[in-house]
């Protein structure tokens, strides 16, 4: 049953050729991903440093939000809240209200995270699945030119 697949695959010539290019491109893919977790890490670690413990001590229980850097289960689903854009703007104000210096590092350090995470690393992500195409292209009309 599952070889009714591949037959299937084969009758579609342009699926066959986008998932040759999704396999062929998937190295490239796990480089990046793991410098997107290299990157995650990084920050979790510095937001930890920076905002982990405040969120007890500035606001009562009841006040807490769920999303903060005092632990790092919490403060790696505050990422990635960021990460997703998922309201991250609140998050953002209320670590800007924990201590005076947090005023300007909590908007810079979620707009940065937000900036890498999605806009650069997501380019990148783009840019090896389009070279792949390419790729494969130029190999189909460098075998159309040789069969012919």
């Amino acid at each position: 049953r599952a070889i009714r697949l591949f037959y299937l695959l084969e009758s579609f010539p342009s699926l066959s050729a986008v998932l040759k290019c999704a396999l062929s491109s998937s190295r490239a893919l796990i480089n990046i991903s793991v410098l997107l977790l290299i990157v995650t890490i990084t920050w979790l670690i510095l937001g930890k440093q920076m905002f982990g413990g405040e969120f007890d001590n500035h606001a009562d229980p009841g006040e807490q939000p769920r999303n903060n850097f005092n632990d790092w289960f919490n403060a790696a689903f505050s990422l990635m809240r960021i990460t997703t854009a998922d309201d991250w703007q609140e998050l953002m104000f209320y670590m800007a209200g924990l201590k005076i210096r947090s005023a300007l590092l909590a908007p810079l350090y979620c707009a940065l995270f937000l900036l890498v995470s999605n806009f650069m690393l997501l380019s990148l992500f783009i840019a090896v699945i389009v070279e792949n195409f390419e790729l494969s292209d130029a190999e189909r009309s460098a075998r159309n030119r040789l069969s012919n």
